[in-house]
């Protein structure tokens, strides 16, 4: 066992949780990164923050604690993706 693998023992409810909720965030954050590219808007910093904790992701996959930098970056893309689809509803309406 790795050792920073001994602290994580025992805390698979909300381990999964957090994989469930990467699932569901992922597409909805490449959704938001394509709207703000198609509109022009800065991207890299966004981008930049999500490459960081995906590059340490790759390094051991089982662990979901290294994408903690990434997270702020998806949540913010995401939140552009389900804006713009609640506007356009909004607007269609």
């Amino acid at each position: 066992m790795r050792v920073y693998e001994a602290s994580e023992v025992g805390r698979r409810a909300p381990e999964r949780l957090g994989v469930w909720l990467f699932w569901l965030l992922a597409p909805l954050a490449m959704a938001g990164a394509w709207l703000l590219r198609r509109r022009r808007q800065p991207l890299a910093i966004l981008l930049r923050a999500a490459g960081h904790g995906h590059a340490h992701r790759a390094a051991d996959l089982r662990l979901t604690r290294f994408r903690f930098a990434a997270e702020p970056s998806i949540v913010v893309l995401a939140a552009v993706a389900v804006d713009a689809s609640w506007r356009r509803r909004r607007s269609a309406a």
